[in-house]
């Protein structure tokens, strides 16, 4: 079930385009300098992107954390959830309001 670069479960379900299918309009964007911690504010696409997964969860394939790769060295590493710092970990705080 891993998600692979033409697959979006592992030999069973290709992407239709290789590197996986996502929207070239973004739902949210941060400028990413030095080490440190980021935040992405909360936009209207952000919501309707967890309500949409909220309505179909087998089309929950998360958000894609995109680079300007048309320069040279500006390459950025991002901590993911199994990252042995638990300080370090990502983090997406919901929160909900009426």
């Amino acid at each position: 079930g891993d998600v692979t670069w033409t697959q979006r479960v592992f030999n069973s379900l290709d992407w239709d385009t290789p590197g996986g299918d996502f929207s070239s309009q973004a739902s949210a964007s941060v400028t990413v300098g030095n080490i440190g911690s980021y935040t992405w504010s909360s936009t209207s696409q952000l919501v309707a992107d967890v309500q949409s997964w909220l309505d179909d969860l087998a089309a929950n394939f998360g958000w894609l954390v995109l680079g300007d790769e048309s320069k040279a060295q500006t390459t950025k590493r991002f901590n993911s959830s199994e990252n042995e710092d638990q300080a370090t970990r990502p983090e997406l705080m919901v929160v909900y309001s009426q």
